[in-house]
């Protein structure tokens, strides 16, 4: 089986060999805290206190396994 019939209908095969690249301006708030940017997007991500943040945000992995669904 070739790749290409593995892909969902309508989706585009030249998927299949795409460089993606991702761009994203991060700042030190203070702490563990983070402000980052990504397109046009703007969020704050922390650590719990037991890991020397301030739980004031979803921490980086909280996002991370959000973003792919787990």
């Amino acid at each position: 089986m070739s790749d290409e019939s593995r892909l969902p209908p309508g989706v585009d095969p030249d998927i299949l060999h795409r460089v993606v690249t991702v761009k994203a301006e991060t700042h030190n708030l203070a702490g563990m805290e983070h402000q980052a940017q990504v397109r046009q997007f703007t969020f704050i991500s922390d650590e719990p206190e037991h890991m020397t943040g301030t739980d004031e945000a979803p921490a980086p992995l909280d996002y991370f396994t959000a973003a792919v669904g787990l």
